[in-house]
């Protein structure tokens, strides 16, 4: 019994490190990024933006009535003074009819106020 009472201490003390990095998810709920839109018969629908654990996380789904062929998206995320923040770059190289794009981005996008897009 002792020596399950020191081996359970020594787990509790070694979890505990004081050099633990605690992680916070943040999410983009800025009306300008998450609103639906229509872009050349394209809607743009589900937008979302997170930040978890470094990494920013953009997704999007696109649908289309009539088939649309497209290479990429350049997805141009802007700040409050309409200065660009970072573009980046989805590659998609089909015709769409509903496609859902995730892009990753090592950059905190959860504070930008607007995006463009651009084929």
């Amino acid at each position: 019994m002792k020596k399950i009472l020191i081996i359970f201490l020594l787990l509790l003390i070694s979890g505990c490190s004081s050099d633990e990095v605690v992680y916070t998810n943040k999410v983009n709920l800025n009306d300008l990024i998450i609103m639906d839109r229509e872009i050349d018969d394209i809607k743009f629908t589900n937008t979302s933006v997170i930040y978890d654990r470094g990494i920013s996380t953009f997704r999007v789904t696109l649908k289309s009535d009539k088939l649309k062929h497209i290479d990429e998206i350049n997805v141009i995320f802007k700040n409050k003074n309409g200065s660009d923040i970072v573009t980046l770059k989805g590659l998609i190289n089909k015709d769409i009819k509903e496609e859902d794009l995730v892009i990753t981005s090592d950059i905190d996008l959860t504070e930008a106020y607007n995006l463009e897009y651009k084929w």
